[in-house]
């Protein structure tokens, strides 16, 4: 990883990992619960853009009924490898919480959604790059006193 240049005129230079994210990406959702029995599946598609010192992501969820939802995030450099995630928008599911996401080697990312009173983790997510246009999502989700909930696996493809 880099050194953390906050005087560069784009801050997203000092990164490797994030960046093979920015473009549109489709997949599939499944939730399964602490047995490993599926509960759900749909849809998703996310677009991950570079704007000026920070990379906005917008996941929409296309459900099996039609219905679709999207949530917004700003992902802002914080330190070498290491962003925040900030809500675009007002989301409840989110206020009580601290997002933040670490790069690992050259092709994984960390994410953690941890309670700001508790400090309990709510969800940690690992982003695994297979080549330029896969990856594979896994997050580990938590109740709100710390105990398995379930997991969440994403395999997706580049689009664009």
């Amino acid at each position: 990883m880099s050194t953390f240049d906050s005087s560069s005129d784009n801050l997203l230079n000092n990164y490797t990992v994030f960046p093979q994210n920015v473009g549109k990406w489709e997949g599939t959702v499944r939730f399964l619960d602490g047995d490993l029995q599926e509960l759900k599946r749909y849809q998703i598609a996310q677009t991950f853009a570079e704007v000026v010192d920070k990379w906005v992501l917008t996941n929409t969820y296309i459900y099996p009924d039609g219905a679709t939802a999207s949530q917004s995030f700003d992902i802002i450099p914080t330190s070498p490898g290491k962003v925040k995630l900030e809500v675009v928008g007002e989301n409840p599911r989110f206020k009580d919480y601290q997002l933040t996401a670490l790069e690992q080697e050259d092709n994984i990312i960390t994410f953690k959604v941890i309670n700001r009173a508790t400090g309990m983790p709510r969800e940690i997510e690992t982003i695994t790059f297979m080549g330029e246009n896969k990856r594979i999502r896994t997050a580990t989700i938590f109740t709100e006193t710390g105990t398995l909930q379930g997991f969440l696996v994403i395999k997706e493809e580049r689009v664009k």
